[in-house]
């Protein structure tokens, strides 16, 4: 395989300190709709360790997606408000100008693989050039020719054939257009690469095979990975640490290993429960309601009407509570005495 200008990056071992590629701190983003103003995401705090996997868990609807506009500046005309702080080496990007978001930030230190990669590519034009233009766009390269020779060598980081590089998108299966949707998410070497449910469209198989592919390219190079996602079997094959997130908040961060042995808000626990295992005699349960449109937000716990444990104080909001060194939880079993 051919890595002479694959950045490597620190991959930090399990006594190292590790530093934030990527921190929110109060991140809103509202949209305006003829029903109301949908609070896709709501005071949202979360950190992207440096080389480590993120995964933001929820269902449907819960504004994971959302999550990834905001980080991204990828705003619709309808959006309502959009404020709090986004920090990347140091700063606080959201203090950016549009422009500078464009030339500085977008595809150079955050890139995104979209959730449908057979939408994100142009049919008429070939794949590579299209994974090339980011670096010709941003002045990362001198010149077409060198940018074509990243794009050979992201294509062997990713799995895909060389002679593949002259073809078009309408030439490339389903797995190799996720491969290709990857390649252009690595080829400017950003700092934190988002995972919209990247196998989500794709067979059991092939998912496998692209779940192995990111854990490969994670050892290599060191990226940060965000995987949005509502599948709890695909986010343990990668992370190390978990944010779960439920009708806009994020409801409970913790550690992987901590969070698959113990999770611990009641949303997590019955989240944790409705998944199937291999090696259990336990029959998965399902979480009974639904979660509430984000146009209709109570006051109190957004869990409170699907939670088994609700109490007298979960018709307030419950602030965040640290019950253990380095589990935040929202809820207010959690409250100190």
């Amino acid at each position: 395989m051919n890595k002479v200008n694959i950045i490597m990056k620190n991959n930090p071992g399990k006594n190292t300190k590790v530093s934030s590629a990527l921190r929110t701190h109060g991140l809103n983003l509202n949209f305006q709709t003829q029903k109301g103003i949908i609070r896709a995401v709501e005071n949202v705090d979360f950190e992207l360790k440096d080389g480590h996997t993120t995964v933001i868990l929820g269902e449907s609807g819960c504004g994971k997606s959302s999550l990834a506009r905001a980080l991204l500046r990828l705003l619709p005309n309808n959006t309502a408000n959009y404020d709090g702080e986004v920090w990347l080496g140091g700063r606080n990007i959201m203090e950016f100008s549009d422009s500078q978001f464009r030339t500085q930030v977008r595809w150079i230190k955050i890139s995104l693989v979209p959730q449908a990669a057979m939408n994100s590519f142009n049919p008429v034009t070939k794949i590579a050039k299209q994974i090339a233009e980011p670096l010709l766009v941003h002045g990362k390269v001198r010149s077409k020719k060198e940018a074509m020779r990243k794009v050979s060598e992201v294509f062997d980081l990713v799995g895909v054939p060389q002679d593949f590089i002259g073809r078009y998108p309408f030439e490339f299966s389903g797995g190799m257009q996720q491969r290709a949707a990857i390649a252009m998410a690595l080829v400017a070497d950003p700092d934190v690469i988002i995972m919209d449910e990247p196998t989500s469209a794709l067979d059991l198989l092939t998912q496998a095979n692209i779940m192995n592919t990111l854990k490969k390219i994670k050892w290599e190079t060191g990226v940060t990975y965000m995987l949005i996602t509502h599948d709890v079997s695909t986010s343990s094959e990668l992370a190390d640490d978990i944010a779960v997130m439920y009708a806009a908040w994020i409801v409970e961060r913790a550690e992987a290993k901590d969070f698959f042995d113990n999770p611990l808000h009641p949303y997590s626990k019955m989240l944790m429960d409705s998944v199937p295992r291999l090696h259990a005699d336990k029959t998965p349960r399902s979480i009974p309601g639904t979660p509430p449109p984000l146009y209709e937000m109570q006051g109190g716990c957004r869990f409170a009407a699907r939670c088994p444990e609700r109490h007298n104080d979960c018709d307030r909001e419950p602030p965040v509570f640290e019950p253990q060194p380095g589990r935040k939880v929202k809820c207010w079993l959690y409250k100190r005495n």
